[in-house]
Order: structure tokens, then sequence, then C-alpha cells
């Protein structure tokens, strides 16, 4: 696998110094990244050819990551991202122990680029019409299969199988509510919540997952309030909208009638 190191694309039409913030020309940087890819190469981001420490700081860094990392994930394209300490500012005090942190942070902040999803699945035989399904999981191309599978020896739970539509991309999955609550919650608390822009996400998934493993799911009114959060997530979203209104879930789940199969005989 060869990583091409790209660099990004600063906008014309701002005025900008050295001491300054970049301001970057977010559609043709992607579109550069997208060039790369169709000549077979994985993306090596937020490198230091990227203007890392001459303009592009650790904000715009983390922007761009997470850019990146989104188009890379539906194109089912390769990419590697950078960590690095420039959000230290440099002084003669930094100690060793403030260096690992600031490695530490970034490194969290790019692993933690997983996604936390918690999907409202239509039943027929089920008593409200609906169930809860929580799950946590990642992509790679199939090439990158070997993260995946270091998630799985992280985890100790999980499977990997091909993206639905799209063999070449592989996706890592955790759907088990104890393996949630035992290992995902818990890795997420340490590493990922601390640095996370997600942490509305986190906490609504995580109220969630501790209302399933209270059983309040069983009950209309409990369902009726985890379909509630679950909506709640990712509030500021530009992403794909539920496929049904909040409203006519939760009129189902609370008409308080049996399954929609019809009784026989």
């Amino acid at each position: 696998m060869a990583f091409a190191a790209a660099h990004v694309v600063c906008d014309p039409l701002v005025e900008s110094g050295s001491a300054s913030p970049a301001h970057l020309d977010w559609e043709a940087t992607l579109v550069y990244r997208h060039y790369l890819w169709s000549l077979g190469f994985s993306v090596a981001e937020a490198m230091d050819t990227a203007q890392r420490g001459m303009g592009l700081d650790w904000e715009m860094s983390k922007e761009l990551i997470r850019q990146s990392v989104a188009e890379a994930q539906a194109s089912g394209a390769g990419i590697a991202c950078g960590a690095g300490t420039d959000q230290l500012a440099p002084s003669a005090h930094v100690t060793l122990a403030d260096v690992q942190a600031a490695y530490e942070e970034q490194c969290s902040f790019i692993e933690g680029e997983g996604a936390l999803c918690v999907s409202i699945k239509r039943h027929p035989t089920c008593r409200s019409g609906f169930y809860v399904d929580p799950s946590f999981f990642l992509y790679q191309h199939q090439s990158g299969r070997g993260v995946l599978e270091l998630a799985q020896e992280v985890f100790a739970h999980g499977w990997i199988s091909p993206k639905s539509g799209n063999p070449k991309v592989l996706v890592f999955e955790i759907s088990s509510t104890r393996a949630l609550r035992e290992r995902v919650i818990p890795f997420f608390e340490r590493y990922v919540v601390p640095f996370s822009c997600k942490r509305v996400t986190f906490e609504r998934f995580r109220e969630i997952v501790g209302m399933m493993s209270r059983k309040e799911h069983l009950t209309p009114t409990g369902l009726a309030r985890i379909v509630e959060k679950a909506y709640a997530m990712n509030p500021d979203s530009k992403g794909k909208a539920r496929a049904r209104p909040l409203e006519e879930v939760l009129a189902r789940i609370l008409r308080g009638h049996t399954s929609d199969i019809p009784a026989s005989g």
C-alpha cells in the first residue's frame, strides 16, 4: 500500500499571515484527496506536508481529519492520520509527561472517529412495532483489515464483515448491549470523550445503553423515552435523516396495540 502525504489548498480570497490561522478551500482540498484515491493511493492526512506547524494548527488539523475521514469512509478509501504535539506552546518548562499527554490527546481524537449509532428498526412481531439496536462500528477499506482486527483485539468482542453494497469496505461492529456497556463506553470515557467534539452524542448513547441494561426498553413508556434520546443524538448532523418522523414512531409504540401480524385461525 502506498500513502500520499497530501497538501491542503489555501483559500486565495481570504487574507492571512504567518501568525494567523490557516483558511482552507475545503472543496478543493477534498477534491485533491479524491484525485489521489483515484490513482490508487491511500492518503496520509494531517502530516507536516499539510503545513502542520506552518499555519495549520491543531484545531484546523482536527477539522481536516474529520472531513477527510468522512470522505474516506464514504468512498471506501484508505487513510492514515498524523499525530503530533503541535498543540503545546513552545516553552522551556514543557516536560516529557506534557509531550506524552499531547500525543495521547491527538491519538485519542484520531481513533475516536468511529461511530456510535442507535437504530430504530421496524419489526412486525414486536408488540410496539419497533425495536432499538445500539451499536459501535468502524469502517476500513479491505486493505486496512489489520486496523479492524486490532480494534477487535482491543475490545475482545465484535465481528468484521463486508459493508452491504460495497464489498471492498469492511465494517467492525459491536452491538451486544453488555459489550457496549463494559468495553466500548469505558474506552470512550477514558480515551475519546475528554478530547471529542461528540460529547453530547456519547452521553445520549451511554444513557440509552444504561436504560436498555435496566430493561426499560421492554415497556412502552421506557421504549418511547429511549427513542426520543436516539432521535436527539447528533442534533447538528447534516447527514441522512431518520426514515420515519419521531411522532410516527412514538404513536405506534404508545398506542397499546399488539403486533402487526394478523391473528390466524
